[in-house]
């Protein structure tokens, strides 16, 4: 292989009849060495990633025909196996390409686990519409670039921690001195320098400037330095991110985004995540029927393909968007369906009556993220018990499932009787809304 040479080089490289001990040897332009594929521009990671991209997409596949097949796999558990056979092989020496490759090669990367994510929420079909950081926080995962960063932060202890007499401590020293002394000549495309930059924007500059503060504190004590600095960074940019979206303007008032309690978990790994990355009960309910589940998704996202949503798709105008099912003259949204369509009087009652009950009994003392008491739903607007319909802690777990039972047969009976309507938009539209 030809190293930092011109096309004119290379191929005059080529041309040369090359041998070692006798055996011809060839002139190629990429080489695969313990997994690892390095190209004649050592400092383009893209084939590397590429190719782990291409494999982790194989694998991904297959898992997920084994975890849809029969009645289907918990989304916990399959997320739990993603994590375990797909995530690693997008994470193969991550701890060196993390920072190195394009946006357009990372969004590739965090197609396979979306993709994944979609087809086990059953909404993988075009036009549905549910936002991908909605899809990760309901599934309890973290960008995979999240992952990258912290394998990268590990590496850095590793390398503060190395044996002094080793060449490659005595390259960081070297680069660290060329980066700081800011030369434009070597060390330019040093990996340190995405380092630097990943502990200068999550706050730990002290770690680059002296990285024997980070050979200091153990291996357990760093890795919950970085990841309360990484998960911390997510957060928030996972929250900018959603406030820019309107269809998501109750889920963020809905979901839980504070530390996850012993009695929210449901393994001991959950305990003290942040919200983002708890995934949510009711979807590993099979009581209902995964369909149910995926209706609730849909409702929790404002993706339900209710006249509202579909008229949003289509940039109809408001008054093409009104309920069809009642004669209130009130757009079909989230709110009517669950809060006012007349059609659905008699069963909302008993979801009302359900919900109060459970919260009066088993929610005593427990408190919304606004500070309302969870027995005083009787006495909340309308805006509010929707919220806490559609999976608003109540401060008690046993309450919130039986909340989640008594919405999904709420939906269940409410779907099936818009049948009609959900026909007629089929035919004629051109859908497919089952």
């Amino acid at each position: 292989m030809v190293f930092g040479a011109s096309p004119a080089m290379r191929a005059q490289a080529s041309k040369v009849e090359w041998s070692v001990f006798g055996e011809k040897v060839e002139v190629v332009g990429k080489y695969e060495y313990l997994g690892s594929l390095t190209t004649n521009s050592p400092s383009d990671w893209s084939a590397h990633v590429r190719a782990l991209i291409a494999q982790a997409s194989r694998k991904s596949a297959d898992l997920l025909w084994v975890c849809r097949a029969g009645n289907g796999m918990r989304p916990r558990t399959a997320v739990a196996l993603w994590n375990a056979i797909v995530r690693p092989i997008l994470e193969y020496g991550s701890e060196l390409w993390a920072g190195e490759i394009s946006a357009k090669v990372t969004a590739e990367a965090e197609t396979v686990q979306i993709t994944f994510l979609q087809a086990m929420a059953g909404v993988h079909k075009r036009g549905m519409g549910v936002a991908v950081d909605f899809l990760r926080a309901e599934m309890g995962v973290e960008q995979l670039v999240a992952r990258w960063t912290k394998l990268k932060l590990g590496y850095w202890r590793r390398l503060a921690v190395a044996n002094p007499e080793r060449a490659l401590v005595a390259m960081v020293k070297l680069r660290r001195s060329q980066i700081a002394a800011g030369n434009r000549r070597v060390g330019t495309k040093s990996i340190l320098i995405s380092s630097r930059a990943y502990l200068n924007n999550l706050g730990l500059q002290s770690f680059w400037v002296n990285p024997a503060l980070c050979a200091q504190e153990s291996k357990k004590n760093w890795q919950e330095i970085a990841y309360e600095a990484v998960e911390g960074d997510e957060d928030t940019k996972r929250a900018s991110r959603m406030s820019s979206l309107s269809s998501l303007e109750d889920y963020v008032m809905v979901k839980y985004w504070g530390t996850n309690d012993a009695g929210h978990s449901e393994f001991t790994g959950e305990i003290g995540r942040r919200g983002y990355r708890v995934p949510e009960c009711y979807l590993d309910d099979r009581s209902c029927g995964q369909h149910i589940n995926r209706l609730k998704l849909l409702c929790r996202c404002r993706a339900l393909p209710l006249l509202d949503r579909i008229g949003r798709e289509r940039s109809w105008p408001i008054k093409m968007r009104l309920c069809m099912g009642c004669a209130k003259g009130e757009v079909e949204d989230t709110r009517h369906f669950f809060m006012s369509c007349d059609r659905y009087a008699d069963i909302r009652t008993l979801l009302m009556d359900s919900v109060l009950g459970i919260v009066t009994t088993q929610g005593l003392g427990g408190e919304l993220s606004n500070g309302d008491k969870a027995s005083g739903f009787e006495s909340f607007s309308n805006h509010t018990k929707l919220q806490v319909i559609l999976g608003r802690r109540v401060g008690d777990a046993a309450a919130e499932k039986g909340i989640d039972k008594a919405v999904k047969l709420f939906i269940r009976e409410a779907w099936l009787r818009r049948k009609d309507i959900r026909t007629h938009l089929n035919a004629l539209l051109g859908r497919n809304d089952v």
